[in-house]
């Protein structure tokens, strides 16, 4: 939850980091409301998805000239996998459908949908350009170092924030897992756009 609710974690969605006191304009929000005459102008949820449905629906609305408004005295509980393997899953499957649903010609993603991907493709391209060249290798070893040191910061604040010690610990693998799964995720996704 730690993970889902940090910038480094999530990114920019404002309804994930609660970094908003006023009304804001944003790309999308989970479980938002709308009028019937909306769904009349813009169709309905995507069947054909089994994620990304609600992320599909609010491109078409912007698309449409619609706008989403996050409302930050609106609170919804929501319970996020409990442990690591589950974590692990739940990640890699959103990470196929950030890019998968390109198959149908669908756009459903923004700019930090994209990072885990250009990371985890980024350092496996490095691995294998390494065989070739040391060059590689050291840029692969400065990319994994400063996303070590990037991670154990934003670890250490979220220790020291939530009084926990034992989360400095936890925190760096739990990034990891989120970052690394959601990479390998896009880009079975995309593999999966081509057979």
């Amino acid at each position: 939850a730690l993970v889902s609710s940090h910038p480094f974690g999530t990114g920019n969605a404002h309804y994930k980091i609660g970094s908003l006191e006023q009304p804001r304009w944003v790309d999308t929000v989970p479980y938002g409301c709308f009028k019937k005459e909306v769904f009349k102008k813009i169709g309905l949820w995507n069947e054909k998805f089994v994620r990304s449905y609600d992320m599909d629906f609010h491109s078409r609305l912007r698309e449409k000239g619609g706008k989403i408004l996050l409302v930050p005295k609106i609170v919804i509980y929501y319970y996020i996998r409990s442990n690591f393997k589950d974590s692990w899953k739940h990640n890699f499957l959103d990470g196929i459908w950030i890019t998968f649903p390109l198959k149908f010609h669908v756009k459903t993603f923004s700019w930090r949908h994209f990072m885990p991907l250009f990371f985890v493709f980024g350092l496996i391209g490095l691995v294998i350009l390494s065989l070739f060249s040391p060059i590689f290798l050291w840029l692969f070893l400065l990319i994994i170092s400063l996303y070590f040191l990037v991670n154990m910061c934003c670890s250490f604040k979220i220790a020291i924030k939530e009084k926990n010690g034992r989360l400095f610990f936890v925190m760096p693998l739990a990034f990891a897992i989120r970052h690394i799964s959601y990479g390998l995720g896009s880009i079975w996704g995309l593999i999966k756009l081509i057979i």
